[in-house]
């Protein structure tokens, strides 16, 4: 079973949050789990971590999908019970990790479901710590949240699709790509799909006042 104990000085480390939708393939989740500092269970994401035997340190959420049981599997793991149902679980995860001093979290469990769930699971990268640099993980692809001057983790050949979130993004630049743009403005909408990295480690910057953050999905 993998375990993992309290850190000393967490905000260097990469903590997972397991939540308890359809996770991706192993190989991709369990080096993040094997490489977490922290492994947060998000409410029934417990029974999903207790299914593929791995501790979580942190247990969170208002635990109407985690009963005493599946509890017990995650022995020593501090139980957070938090009953407000203004956010979804999985910010209140996020605002939990960016509280006790995370500065990079993982996220898996996230995919399937009813399509709002989905929708909303996006929804919470607006609404996380602007400081916490979060990275879902799905059978396909990553989804992260950009800064406005950035080179991504993208490799030659590898499609990457891009939206913008809660507002525009002004000044795009697009560099390393099959398809180049400069100094455009780039709404919601279906503009930055499919292209494709031309380059090892592209890059993407914008304006620092745009009213939106731009979402970067790199696919496998």
């Amino acid at each position: 079973m993998i375990r993992r104990g309290p850190a000393a000085r967490v905000s260097e480390q990469r903590w997972l949050i397991a939540a308890a939708g359809e996770w991706p393939n192993p190989v991709i989740w369990r080096p993040l789990a094997e490489a977490a500092y922290h492994i947060i269970a998000v409410d029934g994401g417990a029974d999903e971590l207790a299914l593929n035997k791995v501790a979580a340190t942190v247990v969170i959420g208002d635990l109407d999908s985690a009963d005493s049981d599946v509890i017990a599997c995650h022995p020593g793991a501090r139980v957070i019970e938090v009953c407000e149902q203004v956010n979804s679980d999985l910010v209140k995860a996020l605002d939990w990790c960016g509280e006790a001093g995370a500065s990079e979290v993982d996220v898996i469990g996230v995919a399937g479901g009813r399509t709002d769930h989905m929708l909303g699971t996006f929804a919470a990268l607006l609404e996380a710590p602007a400081e916490l640099a979060v990275k879902l993980h799905f059978e396909d692809c990553t989804a992260t949240l950009l800064g406005p001057d950035a080179i991504i983790e993208a490799l030659n050949g590898q499609q990457v699709s891009i939206f913008a979130l809660g507002g525009d993004i002004e000044e795009l630049n697009l560099c390393g790509f099959e398809y180049e743009v400069e100094s455009e403005r780039l709404s919601f909408s279906t503009r930055g799909l499919h292209n494709r990295a031309t380059v090892d480690y592209p890059e993407i910057s914008f304006s620092s006042n745009s009213s939106g953050r731009l979402l970067v999905m790199i696919f496998y």
